[in-house]
């Protein structure tokens, strides 16, 4: 710059200004100065250069090429008159003003300074100092983020609406109605915990498509029946891993609830009560079909109480016992193992009264009842004590028929029908209820241990 050369800018006025307030705030900025060229007020055509700065770096340059507060590449042509002129920062009419100001500019920053470079033909393109701070009028433009499309997710602070900002009453019908109110606009980061309760939302003024998801997590205290499409008999109140509250749901779906859970050792659905003797953690009734249906195991810890117990699963009562020997074929007769207490063993010889039943599960016919009490009466195998199994049989003692009794054979694991009562007293297994003329093979039995 040379040093004869002196510029001055007074700052007579910037200021923003709204044209209509029904229409968005103009993206433009009403500002005059004063340029004096060697002392003297300029009068002619001078170039300007416009940057809007904070200690952050460049907001806005008239052509947009300004980075870090620096000049911008292209000048505006203004008329100056008695050193005075005036322009619309952010007029995009205007020749090299490319750029409208936009609100965010003062959304920013609270420290907005105007940055100008004068070219008056001579002596070429000057910086005018110092930079001139913008007054308060300029954040007005802030008031753009409540324009014609209503009040959005971006006009409002997250947690900024809080009780204290709403009076008991201060919203009611017909003040603001779901029209008002854009779909998805408040969501739980707009209002503070516990900020809207009944008191605040007049009846059928808020419409399901204007409640977002999150935002039921932030509304504390709701009268349900304010809310269109829902009563509030229907809600429950969750709280951690815990719902409360009356709950019915009915559906022509085949499951009107279902419970999932891909948790190690989860539930999928866990039901409790405990007031009253007659109370049900989960109920189920059925007036024609079944009130309850598992596929898979069940375990009851506790009493288990029933008026008719039906089982479809098997034909014998049977109870797990530890056997001496491997590999035992179902449908062998095992006796009691006097060596090993407890045990039990390959039955091999006529009449022995040491019998205590038939290996379960031959020929298919399962176990109906299994008695067992884990971890004090373990065992391998299912032996049949009560009703009907297939037995390994041989007709050695004469051909088996039905209603003969049996009693243990000399051929390992058989039994072989009773010809002698004395021998068999305490040796009976049960009676036959199918055939054998000859040989060996599986005999239908009906097991009564005598």
């Amino acid at each position: 710059m040379k040093t004869s050369l002196r510029f001055a800018l007074a700052l007579l006025a910037a200021a923003l200004f709204v044209t209509a307030v029904s229409a968005q705030v103009p993206q433009m900025m009403s500002y005059q100065g004063r340029v004096q060229s060697g002392g003297v007020n300029f009068n002619g055509t001078g170039k300007f250069k416009f940057v809007l700065i904070s200690p952050a770096g460049t907001f806005w340059s008239n052509d947009g090429t300004s980075s870090s507060g620096s000049e911008p590449t292209n000048a505006v042509s203004l008329t100056v008159t008695n050193g005075v002129y005036s322009v619309l920062l952010g007029d995009t009419s205007i020749a090299n003003m490319t750029q409208a100001i936009s609100n965010s500019v003062f959304n920013i920053s609270s420290s907005v300074s105007l940055r100008v470079w004068f070219d008056d033909g001579v002596h070429g393109s000057q910086l005018l100092t110092p930079d001139q701070r913008i007054a308060a009028t300029g954040w007005s433009m802030v008031s753009s983020t409540v324009g014609i499309s209503g009040v959005t997710t971006n006009s409002i602070a997250n947690g900024a609406v809080t009780a204290a900002k709403i009076a008991p009453v201060g919203i009611t019908n017909p003040g603001i109605t779901a029209s008002q109110i854009a779909n998805n606009t408040i969501t739980g980061t707009q209002l503070a915990t516990a900020a809207v309760g009944s008191g605040q939302i007049a009846n059928g003024a808020v419409g399901l498509s204007q409640i977002s998801i999150a935002a039921t997590t932030k509304v504390a205290n709701l009268n349900a029946d304010l809310l269109d499409g829902f009563d509030s008999t229907a809600f429950v109140k969750k709280s951690g891993d815990t719902m409360t509250g009356a709950f019915t749901a009915s559906s022509s779906a085949f499951s009107a609830i279902t419970g999932v859970t891909s948790a190690n050792n989860g539930n999928g659905i866990v039901g409790e009560a405990d007031t009253g003797a007659d109370a049900y953690g989960v109920y189920g009734k059925s007036s024609s079909g079944f009130a309850g249906f598992f596929d898979g195991k069940v375990q009851i810890n506790g009493v288990a109480t029933v008026q008719v117990l039906t089982i479809t699963g098997g034909s014998d009562l049977a109870e797990p016992f530890n056997l001496s020997k491997r590999n035992i074929p179902k449908g062998s007769v095992v006796v009691i193992d006097e060596s090993a207490p407890g045990n039990l063993t390959l039955s091999n010889r006529p009449y022995d009264q040491r019998v205590a039943g038939i290996v379960s599960g031959a020929n298919g016919v399962k176990p109906g009842i299994q008695l067992h009490q884990e971890g004090v009466m373990d065992g391998d195998e299912n032996v049949a004590l009560s009703g009907r199994v297939y037995v390994r049989a041989d007709a050695s003692n004469g051909a088996i028929k039905p209603g003969d009794l049996l009693t243990t054979s000399r051929v390992p694991g058989h039994a072989m029908r009773v010809t002698s009562h004395a021998k068999a007293q305490g040796a009976i297994i049960g009676k036959a209820m199918s055939s054998l003329d000859d040989g060996d093979g599986m005999v239908l039995v009906l097991v009564t241990l005598q």
